[in-house]
């Protein structure tokens, strides 16, 4: 008999039913889970009987070619995970969905375009807080750190400051900020728009597709507000060394939490690949990082002479400036040979470019001591820094390389 909208597709005596087809995950991951009634059609007319036929209709249905060209563009939210509490009414699983699709749907979140904009997003927030880092090293190196006094958020009382070289490199640190504090302000907004599940509803409620964002976007949120009060207080109070580098602390969890939600990693338990094995790499370059922005802040950096050895000592007998500067040393030479082992073990091309990272950050170091501290490498040497901060983080969202 014609299938179609109008009539009721024909149950053929004698003919057999054929197996339900193996769906993979990712299909069923974006595929429509709705109960299934007794006797009800599908959108291609085929009669569904005793309720059996929710797999079928979950492999028709994720097809979709959007989610297909979305997953190609980004592979990190194919494995997206979320408790079922996180999933809209029409995408938890029907009574008479298969055991495959109960499973997979009370795992997967659902995917849509939108997810692309959202990623963009983090990742422009990400670029934006990467560079506003090393003018804040330029920022330093260049002592105009007061170059608009300490008056904030205005610059010497003033919108607009005098044309002077020093006043005009701060201020365009602080417009950098407010830029980036835009930039991540409209990212907790947009996951805060995505979670709720408003965005789905232009793209209509019947595809029951959303994209739920994890809770990166709020922490990064939360963390520029704790930057902006950091900066202020880091001019009132001149410069203080221990601030400066709780200043520099705050950025560089914002750069991790922006790479977070830019990778598409949900900050739930069970759903984050496995940070445990990448944990001490990350935490030898976050006190590296800190060690040497304290370094430079207390003028240690000509502490030591010559390089690897401080002043020719393989342990300096010198003052609290020396130890400082080599304590510093030593964390990076650790963590030179942890990931130089990490990644001759993985052979994975994440740890492989971390090495180079870490490798040109070692030259970029010796080259800055031999050469008396030129202020072109002492920039170059704070970008590697984040560079291998940043490469740190995203090597461990990587669950092929974080627990290795």
């Amino acid at each position: 008999m014609g299938r179609g909208w109008g009539t009721r597709a024909a149950m053929i005596a004698g003919v057999r039913k054929m197996p339900l087809p193996i769906v993979e995950p990712t299909s069923t991951a974006t595929a429509l889970h709705r109960p299934s009634r007794r006797g009800s059609r599908s959108p291609q007319g085929s009669t569904v009987a005793g309720g059996g036929g929710g797999g079928a209709d979950l492999a028709m249905r994720g097809e979709n070619i959007c989610h297909r060209r979305a997953f190609a563009l980004y592979p990190r939210l194919k494995p997206r995970l979320c408790p079922v509490s996180e999933l809209t009414p029409l995408q938890r699983p029907g009574r008479a969905a298969s055991s495959l699709a109960l499973r997979e749907s009370t795992r997967a979140c659902r995917l849509r375009p939108m997810t692309r904009r959202f990623a963009r997003l983090a990742w422009a927030a990400a670029v934006c807080t990467y560079l506003l880092i090393i003018l804040g090293a330029i920022v330093r190196i260049t002592g105009s750190g007061l170059g608009c006094g300490e008056h904030w958020p205005l610059c010497n009382g003033r919108l607009l400051p005098p044309l002077d070289l020093p006043t005009w490199i701060e201020y365009g640190h602080r417009l950098a900020a407010g830029l980036v504090a835009i930039l991540v302000a409209g990212l907790g907004a947009y996951t805060w728009w995505l979670r709720r599940g408003v965005g789905s509803k232009e793209w209509g409620v019947g595809s029951g597709e959303w994209y739920a964002p994890g809770k990166a976007g709020y922490v990064a949120t939360g963390l520029v507000v704790v930057q902006v009060v950091l900066g202020a207080i880091t001019v009132r109070t001149g410069l203080t060394p221990p601030i400066v580098v709780l200043h520099l602390a705050t950025s560089m969890l914002l750069l991790a939490a922006l790479l977070v939600a830019a990778r598409g990693v949900r900050l739930t338990p069970g759903a984050s690949p496995g940070f445990p094995g990448s944990a001490v790499p990350m935490a030898l370059g976050f006190v590296t990082v800190l060690l040497g922005a304290l370094t430079a802040n207390l003028g240690a950096a000509t502490a030591c002479h010559g390089f690897p050895l401080c002043n020719g000592q393989l342990i300096p007998t010198g003052n609290y400036p020396q130890h400082v500067h080599w304590a510093h040393r030593l964390l990076a030479y650790a963590l030179a040979g942890y990931v130089t082992v990490w990644a001759l073990r993985t052979r994975g091309r994440g740890p492989l470019a971390l090495l180079g990272l870490v490798a040109l950050q070692v030259a970029i170091a010796a080259a800055m001591v031999w050469l008396g501290l030129p202020g072109l490498l002492q920039a170059a040497h704070v970008a590697g820094g984040a560079a291998v901060w940043a490469g740190l983080v995203l090597v461990a969202l990587d669950p092929a390389h974080s627990s290795s």
